[in-house]
């Protein structure tokens, strides 16, 4: 689930923004179940939610995440079992996601799993990939809004 998003600026808030109750993976996706050998496995595309957003060759995408609500118990951060809360990645590039839960031909930028006010990146391309880990029961909540900016701008910042 998610998509494709081109063009110099934008804004999106997460599925969930104004959702206020609980919720499971069949609810924004029909479950699909393959059975072999009598075991049943999920389609854990259900698990995540991706944008990838483009916009001219030359420039690169400025991002903000703001207003981030992220369900991650204590608990799970004391056994080191973060994947099995909801978690936000930022990639550079254009990822591919034929294997959802590991993005390839793309780099990490940040990864934020907690509640965060305001997270600014910027992309190395003309790429900005975006995704989003899901828990049943959680309700994540977001705003990504993005704009263009001329390659060189970020090369001068860094110096």
């Amino acid at each position: 689930m998610g998509g494709d998003l081109e063009g110099k600026e934008g804004r999106l808030t997460s599925p969930f923004y104004n959702y206020n109750s609980l919720w499971n993976s069949g609810d924004y996706m029909q479950p699909e179940i393959i059975n072999i050998n009598e075991t049943e496995i999920y389609d854990q595309d259900k698990e995540y939610i991706w944008w990838r957003i483009s916009t001219e060759v030359n420039l690169v995408v400025e991002a903000t995440l703001s207003n981030v609500i992220l369900e991650n118990y204590w608990w799970l951060h004391g056994l080191n079992m973060l994947n099995e809360g909801e978690y936000l990645q930022i990639y550079d590039g254009f990822c591919d996601l034929t294997v959802i839960s590991k993005p390839e031909d793309c780099t990490l930028i940040q990864s934020i799993e907690y509640a965060t006010p305001k997270v600014s990146v910027m992309s190395k391309t003309n790429h900005l990939s975006v995704l989003l880990h899901l828990t049943t029961g959680g309700t994540p909540k977001f705003e990504l809004s993005w704009n263009s900016a001329i390659a060189n701008l970020q090369e001068d910042e860094l110096e």
